[in-house]
């Protein structure tokens, strides 16, 4: 399924192929693009100056073409120019890719690959249902070709034949060494990141549990583009605890950022009752691995001031950034599960939780009372720092023009974070000195941004309407004659967590209460809001920019 025009579905149908995939200078600017967005962060598994001589030769499968388009065609002109407009483009395309995808159900590399593309597109679609099956489905196939076992001890399966991938097989089925083998490893991590970014621990588990993985971390970009001698098959694992790259980094923070959301997800403190600080509680020992992660960073990747300028000059900048967010996302899901939903007059973070069962302490000695607030402070500081840590990063990218609106995931970070603004932005607690006008700001900030993600992924709607709400229920409740109560029924079902991320254009039905309007508040204290958004020339330039720096890198690689 390559060249041809048609191919016989399961029933002996025929499915006939777009025309685009005929229009071969078409096809090689999404490739471009496609390569300039995302080629780094989250599809790595590509090599660049590969794709483009099999693309030339006829080599790339159709359902890889159609998943790339699918998801570049918002930023083309070329493309969405003849629909109207960006987002009906990609929708458009994606009808397509989805019935292609139908009849394209073999285990192979080619179709894991363009379902975890495809499955992207759902995800900022707000899809997150049709995401999960088809990210499953390359989950499973992945499995099938035992991408999660490349690089398995024998010793594991004791020459049973079967199971782990052992070492004996390994090399005689393929060189060790070789760039097909790490791009199966490749698409293998990319089936686990995305794996944990979609989970939320109730309806959508994670997949791939850590247990089951013996598979290397992949290798640097310099290395997976310029191979040298055996740097490919170095011993890099959760097993190890050693990264080796900045994508291995990733993995590492991205597997405890699924846990803590697998741990809220099945109800958290809810359920886990013990003190936090107590070792034998899951947060004493997720915030610990959170810690311990950070401090073995290599120096020159440690979240610091001096780093947040100087990774500009560097390749992997916007990795760096995607890590770094994804690190204090974790933190501020941790450390913002005891907050209550709406905090009550009188509650103060530093003090500890006022809502949920009583916690239970373990620890007899007389120093309880120390510890106790010793956490409270360390762990609200530690919610508030991440909020705006989150926030400062995807500015990072902005100012940059590193292309922030290209991955829908980092509006899910900013959306955490606003969490935090919008209660900071009406509560007065020490933690923050009670500098309501700086958590406004931010959160004005991160509307915006959220606006600008909206021209380009649907979901980012539901996002501020999301915020919308948690802002102004944050607003009423904290006023001494509010009753945030007449707002309450039928709209808070779950704490913050789950609030926030369970916003889906499947499965919703909510109505927006007309008064809880987040822009009237925040733009009458800090001007207009829609004098910060581009208006169309804006949007024209940024995705011309696109293509054309795409184009430049284009002719660098060959």
């Amino acid at each position: 399924m390559k060249n041809s025009d048609t191919v016989d579905g399961v029933d002996g149908t025929p499915l006939v192929f777009p025309d685009i995939l005929k229009d071969k200078a078409t096809i090689l600017q999404a490739v471009r693009v496609f390569f300039d967005l995302y080629g780094k962060i989250p599809f790595f598994f590509f090599r660049r100056h590969e794709f483009y001589k099999d693309l030339e030769n006829g080599k790339i499968e159709q359902p890889v073409s159609m998943a790339i388009v699918t998801v570049v065609a918002r930023f083309m002109p070329t493309l969405f120019s003849k629909h109207e407009g960006n987002i009906e483009a990609s929708e458009y395309y994606a009808q397509i890719t989805e019935k292609i995808l139908l009849f394209s159900n073999t285990p192979t590399l080619s179709n894991i690959q363009a379902r975890l593309i495809f499955c992207f597109h759902l995800m900022g679609h707000g899809r997150e249902y049709s995401s999960w099956l088809h990210l499953g489905t390359a989950i499973r196939m992945a499995q099938i070709l035992r991408l999660q076992s490349i690089d398995g001890d024998e010793q594991v399966v004791s020459g049973l034949g079967w199971g782990v991938l052992n070492s004996r097989q390994s090399n005689s089925v393929i060189d060790d060494h070789s760039i097909d083998l790490e791009t199966k490893r490749r698409t293998f991590w990319c089936c686990f990141l995305l794996d944990r970014i979609l989970s939320n621990g109730r309806d959508r588990p994670v997949s791939i549990p850590v247990e089951s993985i013996h598979t290397n971390f992949p290798c640097s970009e310099t290395e997976f583009l310029y191979p040298t001698g055996n740097h490919i098959s170095r011993n890099f694992s959760f097993k190890t605890k050693s990264a080796g790259s900045l994508l291995g980094q990733l993995m590492l923070v991205i597997e405890i950022f699924g846990r803590i959301l697998a741990w809220q997800g099945l109800g958290g403190r809810m359920l886990d009752r013990v003190v936090p600080w107590d070792p034998s509680m899951p947060v004493s020992a997720m915030d610990s691995d959170l810690e311990e992660w950070h401090n073995n960073l290599p120096f020159h990747y440690k979240f610091t001031k001096e780093n947040l300028f100087s990774q500009a000059q560097l390749s992997e900048s916007r990795l760096w950034v995607v890590t770094m967010m994804f690190y204090f996302q974790a933190k501020c899901y941790l450390h913002r599960e005891y907050y209550p939903f709406l905090p009550p007059p009188g509650f103060d973070p530093a003090n500890g939780p006022v809502d949920g069962p009583e916690l239970v302490v373990l620890d007899t000695s007389d120093d309880v009372p120390l510890k106790a607030r010793e956490f409270w402070k360390y762990s609200s500081v530690a919610a508030l720092e991440s909020a705006h840590n989150i926030s400062a990063l995807f500015q990072y990218l902005v100012v940059n023009d590193d292309q922030p609106y290209c991955l829908p995931f980092l509006g899910i970070c900013l959306q955490t974070a606003d969490t935090i603004h919008s209660m900071y932005s009406h509560f007065t607690w020490p933690v923050c000195d009670g500098d309501h006008d700086k958590e406004k700001k931010l959160l004005m900030r991160d509307v915006v941004s959220m606006v600008k993600f909206e021209q380009f992924w649907p979901l980012a709607a539901l996002w501020l309407r999301a915020i919308r709400k948690y802002y102004a229920v944050t607003g009423v409740a904290a006023r001494k004659d509010g009753d945030p109560s007449v707002w309450m029924n039928g709209f808070v079902k779950d704490q913050t967590m789950n609030f926030i991320r369970e916003m889906n254009i499947e499965h919703h039905d909510d109505p927006v209460p007309e008064d809880l309007d987040i822009f009237t508040e925040i733009s009458n204290h800090w001007g207009r809001l829609s004098a910060d958004i581009p208006d169309d020339d804006d949007k024209s330039l940024r995705i011309n920019f696109a293509i054309q720096r795409s184009r430049a890198s284009d002719q660098n690689d060959h």
